[in-house]
């Protein structure tokens, strides 16, 4: 059976409790939240984690959606000079009206960073540093007055739910912001970037946001890396573990899995991939990825028509161990039984101390009635079961092969976000 480290999922809460905005004690304790979150903002170094992050982790939820209005407000008097704040500037009565002074010290920061938000560049930077403390994970911090509407962890381990947390909201600060951009075809591609990117550091390490990719194709429909990260994150989503554990988590009143069926993920994992193909014909990963999910739909001979030109360079020989495997199972499901065997010894002459070759050759004899030959495929994993073979298997690690890149893409971005101006 394969082995699976965490698997993290998060979940949506369905009725949100009310919000306290601000500490009525010390209200202009907002203006000066949003001059700090400017200096931070200018501060930060894409990628690290500096005191900037340090200091935005320590915002608690209901504190950070305020300032996400504050910065909205600021941003919209950057583009229109001498622009007259209302004191009241959302119908959400949770959020307090601008008093006085704090309209004053508005129109003090505008003139004072207009000419450092060109072209948006503080709406960039900042929704990268909120993105990098989103990354850094940080421990939510409570609202003094009472609870938020945080968004919902739950951890799956072994197709077991292990526990839940509640999430601060960095990455859904880091959306707004980059929602802020308009007609800055150079923010926007920065945005897109970013999408992409951090989507595949999320499926690295396993914390899937059904959320983040939604939200980015709504932006980015045409992006084939977007259009890609989303068909990885349904096709782990429809896997036997996370199938399970979705469905047998006992979860508060009000909170559900955002995880659709396994018929639904697979169903919706095939189009984005027959998306990318359409925008690429050349993405052999997109292929090699529908491939197993025409095998996962019961659909084996066009698996096999998928797979069977697919051909990966000798540097690459995890892709073209799943290739084969892959195929060797189309094959089988097409009674093309000896065709399914060499596709089996292929896979594991590429990686011999793989369990799943032998696994699928012994199913394979014993679906031809080869009892004998069932037996000795057996026996290999029994050997290497003794030489810890399961780290030399590269199945184990095929919800992850996919982002194989994303340091390369991270440092990119990061590079980038640091010479925007």
């Amino acid at each position: 059976m394969k082995r699976l480290g965490t698997f993290v999922a998060l979940l949506l809460l369905i009725a949100p409790s009310p919000l306290r905005a601000v500490d009525p004690e010390d209200p202009n304790a907002r203006l000066i939240r949003l001059e700090r979150w400017l200096k931070a903002t200018l501060a930060h170094h894409p990628g690290e984690k500096d005191d900037a992050v340090t200091e935005v982790s320590l915002w608690s939820n209901t504190e950070l959606k305020v300032l996400r209005l504050d910065i909205q407000v600021l941003s919209q008097m950057f583009r229109k000079l001498g622009m007259r704040v209302p004191a009241r500037v959302t119908p959400d009565r949770s959020i307090p009206p601008y008093t006085a002074w704090q309209i004053h010290r508005l129109n003090e920061l505008a003139d004072e960073y207009r000419g450092r938000s060109r072209n948006d560049a503080l709406l960039v930077r900042g929704a990268v540093m909120h993105g990098d403390t989103g990354m850094s994970d940080p421990p939510p911090v409570l609202a003094p007055a009472g609870s938020d509407d945080s968004r919902i962890k739950v951890l799956f381990g072994d197709g077991e739910p292990l526990g839940l947390h509640r999430e601060p909201v960095h990455w859904e600060t880091a959306r707004a912001l980059f929602d802020g951009i308009k007609g800055n075809p150079a923010a926007e591609d920065i945005a897109r970037r970013w999408y992409a990117a951090t989507a595949m550091l999320m499926q690295s390490t396993k914390q899937h946001d059904t959320l983040h990719l939604r939200h980015a194709r709504q932006l980015f429909s045409e992006d084939i890396d977007v259009l890609f990260m989303s068909g990885t994150q349904q096709e782990i989503y429809a896997s036997p573990p996370v199938q399970s554990a979705a469905r047998t988590a006992v979860l508060p009143q009000g909170i559900y899995v955002d995880i659709a069926s396994e018929s639904s993920a697979l169903r919706d994992a095939e189009t984005y991939f027959r998306h990318v193909l359409m925008l690429n014909p050349r993405h052999d990963e997109a292929r090699l990825h529908l491939g197993h999910v025409l095998v996962a739909r019961g659909r084996p001979q066009e698996a096999a028509e998928m797979l069977r030109p697919l051909t990966f360079p000798d540097a690459d020989p995890e892709r073209q161990y799943f290739t084969a495997l892959f195929l060797g199972a189309a094959e089988e499901g097409s009674a093309r039984f000896d065709q399914a065997r060499e596709a089996y010894r292929r896979a594991s002459s590429l990686f011999p101390l793989a369990q799943s070759p032998y696994i699928a050759l012994s199913a394979l004899a014993t679906r031809r009635g080869d009892r004998a030959g069932a037996l000795k495929e057996m026996q290999h994993v029994f050997d290497l079961a003794d030489r810890a073979a399961d780290a030399q298997d590269p199945w184990w690690a095929y919800d992850v092969s996919q982002t194989r890149t994303v340091d390369e893409r991270l440092a990119a971005l990061n590079h980038a976000v640091e010479e925007y101006r």
